[in-house]
């Protein structure tokens, strides 16, 4: 959410906000916190993908052990975490 409020923000993304966040409830989503482990297994991650936002998702996935679900052909070289959809 924090990297959609930036680019929203930019004008890169249009869209609204709190409709997004309801719906992320609504589906289930959890949230996570940005925690020490999270930039620790950033900082282990090799320079496939260079967007600071993306790697962190990364690093979150594989320091907490859950799918990653995106469209970047790039994310998939680090883990099988990585679903491309």
């Amino acid at each position: 959410m924090w990297e959609i409020a930036i680019k929203v923000r930019l004008g890169k993304l249009t869209g609204d906000f709190d409709e997004l966040s309801a719906e992320i409830d609504r589906n289930g989503f959890e949230e996570l916190p940005v925690r020490t482990r999270h930039a620790k297994q950033v900082a282990s991650l090799p320079m496939y993908h260079g967007d600071p936002f993306d790697r962190l998702l990364v690093g979150q996935a594989i320091a907490e052990q859950v799918r990653l679900l995106t469209a970047d052909l790039h994310l998939k070289q680090y883990s099988e975490l990585v679903e491309l959809v």
